[in-house]
């Protein structure tokens, strides 16, 4: 009689157990990021949607950026059903908080905001421009 309480006690306590550890929050390992223009330094697949002025936009393309601040852009889309294509290239800036800015090559003015992912694997962007409505993801290619 008394291995079997002995035993019941044993899975009682590693049931217990199991129960509280299966159901308490898992807290997330906070990293402090660090980031600069040469964590950029890769070509990047993407895709961008959303509005322009109240028309639909959507596109993809390649995105290269070169590790020290510039980038360029050859993309392909639909403008409110028009079928679009396009190249660019300019400057960016990247934070060591791993944000960063997209800076327009005929104004100089920041025309997108991003921030890197996973260590530069991904890269979510949105327009700063007044009347888009535009946001897109890079992904590291290779």
């Amino acid at each position: 009689m008394k291995r079997v309480l002995i035993g019941l006690a044993a899975v009682t306590v590693a049931a217990v157990a199991f129960f509280v550890l299966s159901t308490a929050k898992h807290v997330p390992t906070v990293r402090a990021a660090s980031c600069s223009a040469s964590t950029l330094d890769a070509t990047y697949g993407g895709y961008g949607w959303g509005s322009i002025s109240g028309t639909a936009n959507n596109s993809v393309g390649l995105y290269t950026f070169n590790g020290s601040g510039g980038y360029t852009f050859s993309t392909w889309g639909s403008d409110g059903g028009t079928v679009t294509s396009g190249s660019s290239s300019g400057d960016y800036v990247v934070n060591s908080t791993c944000e960063g800015d997209l800076y327009d090559p005929t104004t100089g003015t920041v025309y997108a905001r991003f921030v890197i992912v996973s260590s530069g694997a991904e890269v979510d962007t949105v327009s700063q421009q007044s009347g888009d409505n535009i946001s897109g993801v890079f992904k590291e290619l290779f």
